[in-house]
Order: structure tokens, then sequence, then C-alpha cells
């Protein structure tokens, strides 16, 4: 999570257009229980994209899944 936090920061970082957040805890009212998401890019005209970061050891896998 780290490395991918560092990678966005250079990135997105100085980007006007996109704001990053990290970490996120969020109530699951399904569960009862509290859900982690890894990182959540906020785009300026309303993109929303949620990452999950893994381990890259073996190679890495891009899954786009839309709300449309």
């Amino acid at each position: 999570e780290e490395e991918a936090r560092w990678h966005l920061g250079r990135c997105l970082g100085e980007s006007k257009n996109w704001r990053m957040l990290h970490d996120l805890t969020l109530p699951d009212h399904r569960s009862a229980s509290l859900c982690q998401i890894d990182h959540v890019l906020v785009g300026r005209l309303g993109d929303v994209i949620v990452l999950e970061t893994k381990s890259a050891v073996e190679g890495m896998k891009l899954d786009v899944k839309t709300g449309a």
C-alpha cells in the first residue's frame, strides 16, 4: 500500500484535477462491521476510482468495474 501511495503521489500529487484519499475506513451496514479502502481517487469532474492494492510479486491485473 505504501508503494502504491508513493507511485500515485508521483503521478498525481501536483494535479489540480485529482484528489487522493488513502486508508479509508467506512461502516459496512450490511455486515455491521468496518471495511477498509486502500486508495480513492476523486476527479474534479466527478470521476471516482477505488483501488485495492495487493502484492505484485507475481504480476499485476487490472479489473475494471463500472456502475454504468
